[in-house]
Formats: structure tokens, sequence, C-alpha cells
């Protein structure tokens, strides 16, 4: 009868030892995971947003002083139907970040053999970007 206390003792102090062992593994594992969510949540909230300023100036404090250089914007677009030849369009911006003010072109073009291209300068005022009225025509081989 005492051996048999004891022996039950004995199971049920190892089972008590594998259920903690278990629930601080498991606590872990979760915190952890938490941890995870909450960094890459951090990370995420950033996004989207309405000023590019809000990545650049994450350094810290600058002067007036400071040099904030040109951005260069490149963007364009490829389209080729069945049959037709390769159009493509895009638009190049210099962002110069001292003076706020932007300048750039728009651009057309055409593969079919040799590649046409049409050109139109824009420039931007109060945050809207509009088509000047010159344009240039390039022909290229």
């Amino acid at each position: 009868m005492i051996h048999s206390k004891k022996l039950t003792l004995g199971i049920c102090l190892v089972l008590l030892i594998i259920l903690i062992v278990g629930y601080v593994i498991m606590t872990k594992i979760n915190s952890r995971s938490a941890q995870i969510k909450d960094t890459f949540n951090q990370t995420l909230k950033l996004y989207p947003t309405k000023n590019l300023d809000d990545f650049y100036d994450k350094e810290g404090f600058r002067d007036q002083e400071f040099d904030k250089g040109t951005w260069i914007i490149s963007s364009e677009m490829n389209i080729q139907l069945k049959g037709e030849s390769l159009k493509s369009r895009g638009m190049i911006l210099y962002m110069n970040r001292n003076t706020k003010r932007t300048t750039g072109y728009f651009f057309v073009s055409e593969t079919k053999g040799k590649t046409y291209e049409k050109e139109k300068n824009i420039q931007s005022k109060w945050n809207i970007i509009k088509l000047s009225q010159r344009s240039q025509y390039k022909m290229t081989s």
C-alpha cells in the first residue's frame, strides 16, 4: 500500500513537471510570435504614406542649410498587343527638394523596326503635374 502510494505520487510528480515544462515552452513560443507580429506591424504602419519626406527625414533634425538633394523618379510602361508594335509610355521627374520644384518630361515611343519618340516637358505647381506647351520629336534607331 505504501509502495503504491509512492508510485502514484511519483507518476503524478512526473506528469506535473511535464505539464509545467510544456506550458513554459508554449508561452515562450507564443511570446516570440507575438513579438515578431508587433515588430512587423510597427514596420508596416508607415504604409501607405502621403509624404515621401517621412522616409527621408527619419535620420533626425537638419538645419536649413542642409542640401536635401534632387530626387529622380522614373516610371515606364510597355504594351504590345498581338500583331502590333511595342508602345511605351513613361515619365521622368526631377524633384529638387531644396526649392520644392519639380520638372521632367513625359514620353511616348513606338517601336516597329525603328523607334519614334515624342517627349513633352512637364512642370509641377502646387503639387499638380502639368504638361508644358513645348514638345520634342526624336527618331532613334
